[in-house]
């Protein structure tokens, strides 16, 4: 069974929960987490759970598969998507959260890794 990796929002202490034997997680209070990412399989999933309520996108690296997905609204409710992602077994899928800005340009929310 995977343990999915969480992101911090920005500031907070980083966290990375890490699966079964394969070491040890920091503390956190969840209420400071963002996104989490489980990959397997071949398979990444993605779910963002808190936020300002507007306009994001996930990139995602580490694969064949890297880059931006497309942009998505968060509404306060959970989002998450799955999506077929070619990485070697073992190797780290990592992505990072981008907010769009109402006024223009880019903040990152901050980005985590998960092992394929």
């Amino acid at each position: 069974m995977a343990l999915a990796k969480f992101a911090p929002v920005v500031g907070a202490a980083a966290l990375v929960l890490s699966g079964l034997g394969a070491g040890s997680a920091a503390a956190q209070a969840p209420s400071l987490l963002c996104f989490s990412i489980v990959a397997q399989n071949q398979t990444v999933q993605l779910q963002q759970f808190c936020g300002t309520i507007g306009t994001y996108h996930f990139a995602v690296y580490g694969g064949t598969s890297s880059g931006p997905r497309p942009a998505h609204t968060y509404t306060g409710s959970p989002h998450s998507v799955t999506f077929p992602f070619t990485a070697a077994v073992g190797s780290n899928v990592c992505a990072e959260l981008w907010y769009h800005k109402p006024a223009g340009g880019y903040e990152s929310k901050g980005n985590v890794c998960d092992p394929m």
